[in-house]
């Protein structure tokens, strides 16, 4: 997607991100539960923490938290929803910009870790994140997991319908670039309220993919769920939580 960079997402749809991703983003008992058991009371950093709906869930738990992401737009309604400074919010590229304090969790929900580049991106996340851990910390990341034969129909375009109900119409619009193993997405809200777009780009990447990243960096494999409930992961599960741990 051309002009795309790791801005460009949270300028788009910050200001209605809780609404548009409310189904993927709630911080319900079961995912708050899982990672203040990881943090284990110490300091835990979300990064691409947008606007903070899980920082601000965690952190009432009595964890500290450190939320850190690219986009500007997305940390100020994070600061405009913490209304007792909760959670310490930090502008960061978490590729390429140094990670301050030390934590005992770090934690990537829905689809930030595809969302941060390409494979040297990713590992220079992996490796920038590690940096910044306690010995024997976790490491969780929640992604998409997408097969590639899949996506070969959206290699030339194509576009879907995503939402459909009285006053509002989403449109998805997708193409895969095999070549650079890249995903450029826009979803299309259509609503009494005028036409927005929503931009993305991701690069998927399969299970083993990230256990091979994921120990280049000096982390262990300790599970694979395909869901919060803590289910194993299976092969053909549209999604997987993956917890490793610093050796």
């Amino acid at each position: 997607m051309k002009d795309y960079d790791a801005t460009t997402f949270g300028s788009f749809v910050a200001d209605i991100y809780d609404q548009f991703y409310a189904d993927q983003t709630e911080p319900t008992a079961t995912k708050v539960d899982l990672l203040a058991e990881l943090a284990d009371g110490g300091p835990a950093l979300d990064v691409g923490c947008g606007t903070g709906r899980m920082a601000l869930a965690l952190a009432g738990r009595g964890i500290p938290v450190i939320g850190i992401d690219s986009s500007s737009d997305m940390l100020d309604v994070l600061r405009a929803h913490d209304h007792r400074d909760l959670v310490s919010a930090r502008l960061c590229d978490v590729t390429s910009d140094p990670i301050e304090g030390r934590y005992c969790l770090a934690y990537l929900l829905f689809e930030v870790f595809l969302m941060v580049g390409d494979r040297d991106a990713q590992r220079s996340a992996l490796d920038n994140i590690v940096g910044a851990l306690e010995p024997g910390a976790h490491v969780l990341i929640e992604m998409s997991v997408f097969d590639a034969g899949e996506w070969a129909p959206f290699l030339d375009g194509a576009v879907r319908v995503s939402d459909l109900q009285p006053g509002r119409v989403v449109i998805g619009t997708s193409r895969y670039d095999r070549s650079t193993n890249r995903l450029d997405y826009q979803d299309v809200l259509i609503s009494s309220d005028g036409i927005r777009l929503i931009p993305l780009t991701m690069h998927p990447l399969s299970p083993s993919e990230l256990d091979s990243m994921a120990r280049g960096a000096g982390l262990e494999p300790v599970a694979k769920w395909s869901d919060w409930d803590r289910h194993p992961y299976l092969p053909g599960s549209p999604t997987m939580i993956g917890v490793y741990r610093l050796t």
